[in-house]
């Protein structure tokens, strides 16, 4: 829609070799942030819009997660390891007494 627009001001601006060139930019779709455009007879520069995040930002974001993933399974597999062999020292223990009240019975 804005490409549009701006094709057909550029139409009807005068005919000056920037408007004549950014009307070709924009036709063969190379228009860039710097390329100077006419619009309401005043020159002026066409943003280039982003067609989205760039490859450094996904992996940035994919790192993060990661990292972020890493730390909460990490923390979670700490508290089951730390439980279980709390549990299996207790078990222990007790087998020992066990032990110990079977060899002093004898």
């Amino acid at each position: 829609m804005f490409q549009r627009r701006l094709i057909l001001q550029i139409k009807n601006a005068s005919s000056s070799t920037t408007a004549t060139n950014q009307l070709l930019l924009l036709r063969k779709g190379m228009s860039s942030s710097t390329s100077p455009a006419v619009i309401n007879g005043e020159i002026s520069t066409v943003k280039k819009v982003s067609g989205g995040s760039s490859l450094g930002q996904r992996l940035l974001s994919f790192s993060a997660g990661l990292g972020v993933g890493l730390a909460v399974t990490s923390y979670f597999l700490y508290e089951e390891l730390a439980e279980s062999n709390e549990k299996f020292s207790s078990e222990l223990r007790d087998l020992d007494r066990r032990l110990k009240s079977i060899e002093n019975k004898k």
